[in-house]
């Protein structure tokens, strides 16, 4: 079987690269959208070095994506460097967070949600409103048997605990929480000047006091999940269900952010509440977005790697390399923004060519910056005698 399966991939490739070609010939430019579609059948290596940094929370997700690139890209090197390292050339963090170096291009890469949680053994879950939610964070409130709890949490047995609230707090995830807040209720949500924040935490060890019976947290969706927390609904207003965060309602408020892109920028990923949520993937019901979102960027820093670095961000937002984003409780990018990114991306680097291979067969160019055959979704490599060109225009 295996020849044949060798066979349809060829002529696979060489449909594309049929179709490219009439592509290229056309007078009008290609649409972004539609050239990024055709760029996920190649992978472009820039031979060199990469130094990228992370966060502690998303460094066993880039180890994920560094193993995938140098497997894909052996003539570049990617080093893992600390936070804040001045030798980095690319850094993954928080939209919105200082840079280390000049930024040359940034792009989102991910999303995660802020979430509000509560550590009950016997895993009662809760929902609170903008201002009973902004009491216990801020203190007023001491007791999960306060009356203003109960009162929305009607036919709730609620435990007879003191509530604690974490020390500190993770910032990315409270600033997410408090815009959405004051959109919903400014009046009433008002966040104590005192609270104590952090902008990292190990995923592997994170704060103690969140397996406090009774603590008050505001964390990361993923954190959440992968440590079995209970999330905290939002009750919009008293004529409407409560907002239950899960995969549907993230996915929906990930649908409403929006990063417009052309050929060298990509704008800054900004959440638009009024834009039209969308549902998953395989379902025709619209869940009411959760709109605590915020984006995990990657930013390429100007200077002699920065054509690597790119090619190492273009890399990662491969639908197969967003696909691993789940194994760790992040959101991939929509497609239309990972699109935009990808065309924004390769606009900075060498152009793809259809340069013989060497060999039949051979996936391999010699080359500094080489467009190597994208493996198919179900993980064959695809065969061909050249490499499948990226179309231009």
């Amino acid at each position: 079987m295996k020849p044949k399966r060798k066979a349809f991939s060829g002529v696979l490739v060489a449909s594309i690269c049929a179709f490219a070609f009439l592509l290229t010939s056309c007078a009008s430019p290609m649409p972004p959208e539609v050239k990024a579609i055709l760029s996920e059948k190649v992978i472009t290596c820039v031979d060199g070095a990469v130094q990228i940094s992370a966060p502690k929370f998303f460094s066993d997700q880039l180890n994920t994506w560094v193993a995938d690139f140098t497997a894909a890209c052996p003539n570049t090197t990617v080093t893992v460097v600390p936070p804040g390292d001045a030798q980095a050339t690319a850094v993954i963090d928080i939209a919105g967070a200082t840079q280390t170096c000049k930024t040359e291009i940034q792009s989102p890469v991910a999303f995660d949600a802020a979430v509000p949680v509560v550590n009950f053994s016997d895993g009662t879950t809760i929902n609170l409103s903008p201002k009973t939610l902004a009491n216990v964070l801020n203190g007023k409130i001491t007791s999960w048997t306060d009356a203003s709890i109960a009162t929305e949490n009607d036919g709730v047995t609620l435990p007879e605990e003191p509530i604690t609230v974490s020390p500190t707090l993770f910032q990315p995830a409270v600033h997410a929480l408090d815009s959405w807040m004051t959109r919903l209720d400014s009046a009433n949500w008002k966040l104590n000047s005192n609270l104590a924040f952090e902008n990292d935490f190990d995923v592997q060890a994170p704060d103690p006091t969140l397996s406090n019976e009774g603590n008050f947290s505001v964390i990361p969706y993923s954190l959440a999940t992968s440590i079995g927390l209970s999330p905290i609904g939002i009750i919009a207003s008293a004529n409407s269900d409560p907002i239950i965060p899960g995969p549907d309602s993230i996915y929906a408020g990930a649908t409403q952010v929006e990063a417009p892109a052309t050929d060298s920028k990509i704008s800054e990923a900004k959440l638009n509440p009024t834009a039209s949520p969308a549902a998953q993937p395989g379902s025709d019901q619209i869940a009411v977005p959760w709109q605590g979102i915020y984006t995990i960027q990657a930013s390429t820093c100007s200077g002699p790697s920065e054509q690597a670095s790119r090619a190492f961000v273009r890399f990662i937002l491969r639908s197969q390399e967003q696909a691993t984003l789940t194994d760790s409780n992040y959101l991939p990018l929509m497609d239309q923004i990972r699109f935009g990114a990808i065309g924004a991306l390769q606009a900075g680097l060498p152009e793809v060519t259809a340069t013989p291979s060497t060999s039949s067969g051979s996936n391999s160019i010699n080359q500094s910056a080489t467009p190597q055959p994208m493996q198919s979704d179900t993980g064959a490599p695809m065969s061909t005698d050249g490499a499948t060109p990226e179309p231009t225009q």
